[in-house]
């Protein structure tokens, strides 16, 4: 009895501890009585040495689990930014790992394999693919104006859009997909370019062409009197004078000529 008092019941599981401390309370008991039958003092010892028995089941380490369930807890806080594929695996592994939390008599057999579920489970999330920039270009493509733009550039504008918005529909899709996002964004934004690239820029209205200055009208020519010749002038005289010297001489230059002949023969 007295090597029973000095047992320690620290990390020993709750179920454990109680039948100890029961056991050794009983044996107290029927130790105290002066009365106290041979059946009774004998089950007492029994169920004491079953207590002391019991001592040796010690809770296991439960550091790591319960350091992953406050993991999971946060996720769980965040739940809008990870993928719904997976999501319930930690849901059920969290459950299950608190349920164990709980319990005081968990042993390391009991406590390592949801630690393990709940360790996959957390691994197995998936953040949500960043689909910022898609939701604003969305935002700008529908409220474009395709008037003017030529029908190949309009078909590839709204298979763009569609895409577009598939994709941003897509809960499904994790950083593992970006690319996916990526490529959506990129197609719907050359497809939108396309549109103002293929029509005809708009032509800005040209300035009315100002009138021609009216041309003046020329001054009437002074009309001649009929049938009068202008009378001729000093100038006239001048040139006709050289004329006539030029005649004279060529004539008495021929003169001479013939003349010279004919005294040869």
């Amino acid at each position: 009895m007295a090597y029973a008092d000095t047992l320690s019941t620290d990390g020993v599981t709750d179920t454990a501890k109680k039948a100890f401390e029961d056991a050794l309370a009983n044996a107290k008991t029927v130790l105290a009585k002066t009365d106290a039958t041979q059946d009774e003092v004998n089950a007492a010892w029994n169920q004491l040495l079953e207590g002391i028995w019991g001592l040796g089941l010690v809770q296991g380490d439960k550091d790591e689990l319960n350091k992953l369930i406050a993991k999971a807890e946060d996720m769980m806080a965040n739940a809008d930014k990870y993928v719904e594929t997976n999501w319930q695996q930690l849901v059920d592994a969290l459950a299950a790992a608190k349920e164990v939390a709980a319990d005081g008599d968990a042993m390391d057999s009991d406590i390592k394999p949801v630690a393990q579920a709940l360790l996959d489970a957390i691994l197995a999330q998936r953040f949500k693919a960043n689909k910022d920039i898609l939701e604003d270009l969305l935002a700008e493509a529908e409220t474009v104006d395709t008037t003017g733009a030529s029908e190949a550039a309009v078909a590839a504008f709204r298979t763009a859009l569609a895409n577009a918005k598939a994709v941003m529909a897509d809960a499904t899709l994790s950083v593992d997909d970006q690319a996916k996002v990526d490529e959506a964004v990129a197609a719907l934004k050359s497809a939108m370019e396309g549109l103002t690239a293929g029509g005809a820029p708009e032509t800005t209205d040209k300035p009315e062409a100002t009138d021609n200055p009216q041309t003046t009208q020329k001054p009437d020519a002074t009309q001649k009197p009929e049938g009068e010749k202008p009378a001729p002038t000093g100038d006239t005289n001048n040139v006709m004078v050289p004329v006539i010297v030029v005649v004279v001489c060529v004539v008495a230059l021929v003169a001479v000529v013939v003349v010279a002949r004919k005294r040869k023969h």
